[in-house]
């Protein structure tokens, strides 16, 4: 019973001094923490981007992506809401707009490839270099059927 009374004594000691060593602590920024954060890089993960695939004039599936892009933290803060949208934008019409992409038959895609072209033009459409990268998460075909089944059983 003592060795306890001890022993949380002990650990409340510890704890308060952890504590005021931590309060009495550098509180100023240092020079280079300014410089670090504007070299900081944040991911920001899209919402699924659902991409019409179009063959012989109608719709034979969708193809669903989950994408997220990297950019500077400061860039971000500043306009991420225009960030995403052209890079949602970048994403679809690298799917839609490349016609050597057959998401029917099961092969592996240069998914590197597509992540690059559409970084070039998530980045020529905010005309800088914002985007460092993009990334794509997953790459899923549905049939239409397929996506009817999924729409239907989900109501």
């Amino acid at each position: 019973m003592v060795k306890m009374i001890v022993l949380g004594l002990t650990t409340m000691v510890a704890t308060l001094a952890g504590a005021y060593a931590g309060l009495q602590g550098p509180s100023s920024v240092t020079p280079g923490a300014a410089a670090k954060e504007h070299d900081e890089v944040e991911i920001v993960k899209l919402d699924p981007t659902s991409v019409p695939v179009i063959r012989d004039g109608a719709i034979s599936g969708y193809v669903v992506v989950h994408a997220a892009y990297t950019a500077a933290a400061k860039d971000i803060k500043q306009m991420r809401n225009l960030m995403t949208t052209y890079v949602n934008e970048a994403v679809f019409m690298t799917l839609y707009g490349d016609d050597s992409i057959n998401f029917t038959a099961m092969k592996l895609l240069q998914l590197e490839a597509l992540a690059e072209r559409a970084t070039k033009g998530a980045n020529t459409r905010l005309e800088r270099e914002a985007i460092k990268r993009i990334a794509f998460e997953t790459v899923n075909y549905l049939t239409q059927e397929e996506a009817r089944n999924q729409n239907s059983s989900a109501n």
